[in-house]
């Protein structure tokens, strides 16, 4: 923990997530579960609810990178607020939008 009890988190890494893609054939159905299970606790269901459109429409994919622009800009700014509730909920919606990068480039 860092001073003022808040947590540090790591965004996660691209070579796991690139691993569980291709080794996981229900990442997106496993990845809507998790939102689903977390979204009530969230603070901020603006990108949360942008995943689950993306999730429902593959067409839509493609915005993946630009969703993950947009929350990594969420992250940073919750990282020097020291929002650790924040941070949390945003690296977990990066570590999302990175699955569907990556979903592309092994399907």
């Amino acid at each position: 923990m860092k001073d003022g009890g808040t947590v540090q988190v790591d965004p996660p890494d691209l070579a796991t997530i690139a691993y569980g893609v291709e080794h996981m054939p229900n990442v997106v159905s496993t990845m809507g579960s998790l939102i689903d299970l977390f979204r009530p606790h969230c603070q901020d269901q603006s990108t949360m609810n942008e995943l689950v459109a993306l999730i429902g429409d593959k067409a839509k994919r493609l915005r993946g990178r630009d969703l993950l622009d947009s929350i990594r800009w969420k992250t940073l700014a919750a990282e020097k607020a020291h929002e650790s509730r924040l941070i949390a909920q945003y690296v977990f919606e990066e570590a999302c939008a990175k699955a569907f990068i990556f979903e592309k480039r092994f399907r």
